[in-house]
């Protein structure tokens, strides 16, 4: 079995796609903050949590960590993807390089328009229109209840936190994703030396 935790409007086949809301396509609706989860001990292959686990309280993610390594099986995989925190503070920062979210590349320094405003000198993409994307990354969309984020990471915090509850061997996927969403995906295995 496959979870896809969190799903929202995500919908992917071959997987039991869950979220506390009922939506469509939405196989198991279930409030992933109530434990323990609804699947047995070492009964899932994989688990996705795409743009889920930054909606976790930052008291309670190490408790859904511990659930996914609960439920999954020796071996399997956990795939998270995150906002990042250090590209989307370098964009709020002005702090170069960062990459433009419109034509993906990399930008090093302003150019600048007619009103004379910093903006993205290979496609014109206005900076401040980069800074909202950035803030809504870090911080939600906030425009439905639960749609804010509790917590940002980087690759050292969110590697560590896995290692910590009983992952390993993380592996950074989907680089070019990273840049465009300024997320961080990263998939890590269920370490059988813990507890």
């Amino acid at each position: 079995m496959k979870l896809n935790l969190g799903c929202g409007g995500d919908i992917k086949e071959g997987y039991v796609n869950v979220d506390q809301r009922e939506l469509a396509g939405v196989d198991v609706t279930c409030d992933l903050l109530k434990m323990p989860w609804p699947w047995a001990d070492e009964s899932v292959d994989e688990v996705l949590m795409l743009d889920f686990f930054e909606h976790v309280p930052y008291v309670k993610n190490g408790a859904v960590l511990d659930e996914v390594w609960r439920i999954l099986k020796p071996g399997g995989t956990v795939t998270i993807q995150v906002p990042d925190f250090d590209h989307s503070a370098a964009v709020i920062q002005a702090r170069f390089p960062f990459v433009c979210n419109k034509c993906e590349r990399e930008i090093n320094e302003f150019g600048g328009n007619d009103t004379g405003g910093p903006m993205c000198p290979l496609c014109g993409h206005d900076w401040h229109e980069m800074v909202q994307v950035a803030m809504q990354r870090l911080y939600g969309g906030q425009d439905y209840p639960g749609n804010w984020h509790f917590f940002s990471f980087n690759r050292g915090t969110l590697k560590r936190k896995l290692f910590k509850h009983g992952f390993n061997d993380h592996e950074i996927l989907e680089r070019d994703h990273q840049y465009r969403q300024w997320s961080l995906k990263i998939q890590s295995k269920r370490r059988s030396d813990v507890w």
